[in-house]
């Protein structure tokens, strides 16, 4: 094997803009990082897998699929695009990136079949990308690229699903525009890239876009008005025309009583567990009525396993059922899970807000989510 080799490689810097859709991209939280490799920071990924449609001037001329989810200790994001375009031969590359939690890449591999079958195996470490290319029919070569950052991001030729790692390795409470550097292997070409989300993003039928830090607005279109809208109750307190969007708001007040009067076959689903425990989280509407007959809403989760013990990383981070696969029925009867329902989740219910400091002159509750997560 030839060692040393050095080329000199053009940088390139590209500019890519964030939309908040393509965090949709991304899935559930994950777990720890190898022993040998600590996690720096905290874990930004989410279990996913799809299959994504490629398309040339309006045509579809391939389609991608890919998966991110824990792997030994770490994570794994790989994908494998088969394209045919109308003109010129069929090709087919396959990508497996391993990564330490916080987005910071371990090891690449990618493959490439064309006419040839070419490859290549790059190992990052301290900043730098050590690469052994092998090419079908030549000796195998090998290069070092250095970057300023261990956070390097890696965007290989038509494997599209990378981009959904980029955005989570973007930092979406600080916002604005960040320069990461990058490679795309199969070129070697390093360089740099700018991130920023400037898109809106729609749920419900409403239309949401950022408006600086902690600011975002709500579009309505048939009125053709702005509302500004923050959940940092301080601020809207500042700024007179800054709404709080707490659960006393009416696009909040309409979505619950939308959600409250669903029919009960409607408001259960079971998806795959995000972090491997099976069992059901829940979440309850709730009226709490306090000393001086005041009300408080607030919407209270819990998760328990199968057993009836609690399971307290769903009810902290319960959009990491948000992006989960569906999966089919659990197997459990109904009657079992009607009993669990009875026996565990409304005791502990009451026990939670008697915990909070609410309800000490009663409470009423109104059952809104109730998901099954399996293997």
């Amino acid at each position: 094997m030839d060692t040393g080799v050095r080329n000199t490689v053009k940088f390139r810097t590209v500019s890519f803009a964030l939309t908040f859709g393509i965090v949709a991209c991304g899935g559930l939280s994950l777990a720890a990082q190898k022993k040998s490799t600590p996690t720096s920071g905290p874990v930004v990924f989410a279990q996913d897998k799809g299959k994504l449609t490629i398309k040339l001037g309006g045509q579809t001329v391939g389609h991608e699929e890919f998966e991110i989810a824990p792997s030994g200790g770490g994570w794994l994001a790989k994908g494998t695009a088969e394209i045919k375009p109308p003109e010129g031969a069929s090709s087919k590359v396959s990508g497996s990136l391993t990564l330490q939690g916080n987005g910071a890449p371990i090891s690449y591999d990618w493959s490439a079949q064309t006419e040839k079958t070419n490859g290549a195996h790059v190992l990052f470490a301290n900043g730098v990308a050590s690469i052994t290319l092998e090419m079908q029919g030549a000796r195998p070569f090998q290069q070092d690229l250095s970057f300023g950052s261990p956070m390097i991001a890696v965007l290989d030729n038509n494997l599209y699903h990378q981009y959904a790692v980029l955005a989570r390795i973007y930092d979406w409470s600080k916002g604005g525009v960040q320069t990461f550097p990058v490679i795309i292997p199969q070129e070697l070409t390093p360089g740099s890239i700018t991130v920023q989300s400037t898109g809106s993003a729609s749920a419900e039928g409403k239309t949401f876009t950022g408006r600086g830090d902690k600011l975002f607005a709500w579009l309505d279109k048939d009125a053709q008005t702005e509302t500004l809208l923050t959940t940092e109750r301080q601020l809207s307190l500042q700024k007179e025309n800054v709404q709080l969007l707490g659960l006393d708001h009416p696009l909040v007040a309409n979505l619950l009583k939308k959600f409250r009067e669903l029919p009960p076959e409607e408001i259960g689903l079971c998806l795959k567990s995000s972090d491997g425990t099976e069992g059901i989280f829940a979440a309850w509407a709730v009226d709490a009525r306090g000393d001086k007959g005041q009300i408080k809403r607030m919407i209270v989760t819990l998760g328990v396993d199968w057993e009836g013990k609690r399971h307290v990383a769903w009810e902290r981070q319960p959009e990491t059922f948000w992006r989960s696969q569906a999966a089919s029925h659990t197997g459990k009867q109904a009657d079992e899970k009607l009993a669990m329902l009875r026996s565990i989740f409304e005791p502990m219910l009451q026990r939670e807000l008697e915990h909070r400091g609410v309800g000490t002159r009663g409470f009423e509750s109104k059952l809104i989510a109730w998901v099954e997560a399996v293997n």
